[in-house]
This record gives C-alpha cells, structure tokens and sequence, in this order.
C-alpha cells in the first residue's frame, strides 16, 4: 500500500484542478425522507441522494490521493436536529498518475437520522434543508453546490413506506461487529511506528482479498499491506502504520476492512480508530 499524499499536496492539486460548474452541475442531488409523516417525539430516516455520471466520481470521508468528501450544512427549524451524515461503503478508484481514490461511482447516498422534539409545533409540517457541495472528478474535478428540501406532514411515522431505504442502508458498512474493546492501537519502536490490531471473529479465517480504508487522518500514514493471523477463538487482522513527527490532536474517527467471504460474497466492517496521545 503506497504512502497517502498529505492534506497541503492535496490541497494544491485541487486547486489547480477544480473548476465550479457553471451551466448546471453534473451531479444532481436530492433529499428523500423514508417517511411522508412524522410525529413531535419520533425519529426517522432521511437520505441525500447523489446521481453520478459515467466517467465520473466522488469522495468517501477519506478521499485518497486527491478529491474530498461532501459537505452537508442542515437548515432545520427549531425542535429538529440530524444526526452526522454516514456514508456508504467506498470502493478504491484508479486515477491518474498511479494514485487512487477512495469514493463511488454512479451514485451516492448518505443517510442521517431526524429527531423531532416532542414540544415540535404539530401545527405546522416539518420542513427540511439542507446546502450541499461536493467535488466530482474524471479528467478534471469540479466543485459544485446545490440546495435541497424536504417537506414532511404531521402523522405518524410509516415504516416501510419508502423500500429503496432498504436497499441504500444495505449500502453501508456493518456497524457493531467490531467493537472499540475489538480494536487495538500501539505505538512502538522505531519512534513514531504503530500498529492497528483487530480481532475478528472465527469464520474471517476464510476472507480473502483484504483491504484496508484507512481513517482520514493526515498524520497516520498506512504504508503497509494488512496482516492476517490466527488467534485462539477467532482471527486478528493487524495493520501497520507510521505518525509523522509533530504535535497532533486526539483522533476519533473510523477505517474500514474490506474482504471476500467464505461464499466470495463482499463485505465492509467500519472500525473504530481512536488515538489518544500523552494519555494512558
């Protein structure tokens, strides 16, 4: 696995690359509730849906060599929040000069969970909005920005009522199979040199094609291929990385494991990536 370019590098490539759409974006967005009614008190579901050309591509929270992620900036009424966006799964992407993209191809959708409060105005529907901007690339990468809306009645929430919700939360990684007592980070010598260990269960001694997304950190660099190894009860996928030299904040933030099953079917485990440093 070959060094990531650092947060400055890509900075500069995107600004000698990207241009803003002028004459109508070529991503079109749109944001879907997975119910038309909801109740003060209730939760549910809502998706920001992006349609992506052929040729072209965005980015997962961790862009890879070059690109960066979409933003989302809500614009709720009051009584109303959303949960931070979760991104579906990312596949790695070739682009040019050898280097890669981590992001997605045709579509993308982020999902976030509405809270309503349950002193929320039942007089009036719940209007939701949100400002979107992205960066898309093929040849050229270019930024764009787009306004989108929801209206939502006041009743009770419909499960179900939307099936493709089914389908986009199929979409992302599992969640919960690795837990923060699962992961394990140590930082040993050479100085600046660590290891991220997973424990995984069992039936992963059959996963083929392992590949590791890392967390979207400038300062931890994951320049080697992940290990495989046999643990007493289950298996541990480790995986090298290095820090650069530095004062850096605390990290709180997620990779992902990708692999082949037992039955050659895909599969992404999001892991939870935490660094604390000075602290026990």
């Amino acid at each position: 696995m070959k060094p990531m370019l650092r947060a400055s590098t890509v900075t500069l490539i995107l600004l000698s690359l990207v241009s803003f759409a002028h004459a109508g974006n070529r991503v079109k967005a749109t944001l879907v509730s997975s119910t038309p009614a909801a109740l003060p008190g209730s939760t549910f579901d809502v998706a920001i849906h992006f349609t992506i050309p052929p040729g072209w591509h965005m980015y997962w929270i961790n862009p890879g060599d070059t690109g960066a992620p979409p933003k989302v900036k809500w614009n709720l009424p009051d009584g109303v929040t959303a949960t931070p966006v979760r991104f579906p799964a990312p596949r790695r992407i070739p682009v040019g000069n050898n280097l890669t993209a981590f992001g997605y191809e045709e579509e993308c959708t982020l999902l976030s969970t509405i809270s309503v409060d349950k002193n929320f105005d039942a007089d009036r529907p719940i209007d939701l909005a949100a400002n979107l901007q992205w960066v898309v690339c093929a040849d050229e990468c270019v930024m764009e920005k787009q306004d989108v809306s929801a209206r939502i009645k006041i009743g009770p929430v419909k499960p179900g009522a939307n099936d493709q919700f089914s389908i986009w939360r199929s979409q992302q990684p599992q969640r919960g199979r690795v837990s923060a007592d699962d992961v394990h980070i140590s930082l040993g010598r050479p100085a600046g040199r660590g290891e991220l260990s997973v424990t995984m269960p069992h039936d992963f001694e059959s996963a083929t094609e392992i590949e590791f997304f890392p967390p979207p950190l400038d300062f931890v660099v994951f320049d080697r291929a992940p290990n495989l190894h046999a643990i007493v009860g289950g298996m541990m996928v480790t995986q090298p990385f290095r820090i650069d030299p530095g004062q850096h904040p605390p990290a709180d933030t997620v990779a992902m494991l990708s692999y082949l099953d037992g039955k050659k079917q895909h599969q992404m485990i999001e892991v939870p990536f935490k660094v604390r440093f000075g602290q026990p």
